[in-house]
């Protein structure tokens, strides 16, 4: 009787196992079949620091896959200030997060009060990398701030690089590109040619700060003129603009320590002819 008891309860679990369970009659989710419903299901994890629902793929297929005809297809969201509400995690060599779309944006990051998208590398690898056959690799576009902004520690803020083309153009109505520094030993822009080429070449005027005319009048055969930031590498280049009898720029000496220049003639225009010099400082 007691074999006879334990082939009746193999039976029983055996039947027990060969019926499917169907979503709708008693709740459970049938696996390999598609489960219609039209409220939200919902799983819950009271446990802490555990995932609520984990889904693994043995081979190369999608682990979870979200579609919506109109709608979202995967939407992730968390409360916290640390964690993202999606975060997607690659231990090969793939990207970690990947988007695209067929007319849309491939990946778009929006944010009400701080950085719509934000990419870093613990490496020597880019933080953010674009690309694109016939379009910008990145673009960046703002109302009121910078459209694209680059900062580094220890490196380029910002750098452009191309193979047959311009590394970097800048195009604006006031300035194509603006260079600041601010501390004194630093430098605004620097052109420079490794391969011994031309470092800087200016197609149109050329507008310089350190640079102007003093008129110095007849019987005078000298003029000071103020210039700030000069230094004992300072180069002060004058010349006459206009002739006045004779009259030639014998020296244009500078005074770093009290800021200031002075031109002196051969000798003085004679009344009532005035010479007008051209200055210019290098350094």
């Amino acid at each position: 009787m007691k074999g006879a008891g334990v082939a009746v309860a193999a039976l029983a679990a055996e039947t027990l196992s060969a019926q499917p369970a169907f979503a709708g009659v008693d709740g459970d989710v049938v696996l390999g079949a598609s489960n219609s419903e039209t409220t939200p299901t919902a799983i819950i994890n009271t446990a802490p620091a555990t995932d609520a629902f984990r889904a693994f793929s043995a081979t190369t297929g999608t682990a979870i896959f979200g579609s919506s005809p109109t709608g979202i297809g995967v939407h992730g969201k968390s409360g916290g200030t640390d964690n993202p509400g999606t975060r997607g995690q690659n231990t090969g060599g793939g990207p970690g997060v990947s988007g695209d779309s067929v007319h849309g944006n491939g990946v778009i990051g929006t944010s009400t009060n701080f950085t719509g998208v934000i990419g870093t590398s613990s490496s020597t690898g880019n933080g953010v990398s674009g690309q694109s056959q016939g379009g910008a690799g990145v673009g960046g576009g703002s109302t009121n701030g910078s459209g694209v902004f680059g900062s580094s520690i220890n490196s380029n803020g910002v750098s452009g690089l191309s193979v047959n083309g311009e590394g970097m153009v800048g195009v604006g109505p006031v300035s194509g590109v603006h260079g600041t520094c601010a501390i004194s030993s630093g430098i605004g822009v620097i052109a420079e040619n490794l391969s011994g080429g031309m470092a800087l070449l200016v197609s149109g005027p050329a507008a310089f700060s350190r640079s102007g005319t003093v008129v110095i009048p007849s019987g005078s055969k000298s003029a000071v003129v103020p210039a700030a930031a000069l230094s004992a590498a300072s180069l002060v280049l004058a010349l006459m603009q206009n002739v006045a009898g004779g009259v030639a720029v014998k020296a244009a000496v500078p005074d770093p320590a009290n800021s200031k220049f002075t031109v002196f003639l051969n000798k003085a225009p004679a009344s009532p002819a005035t010479a007008t010099v051209a200055w210019f400082i290098v350094n």
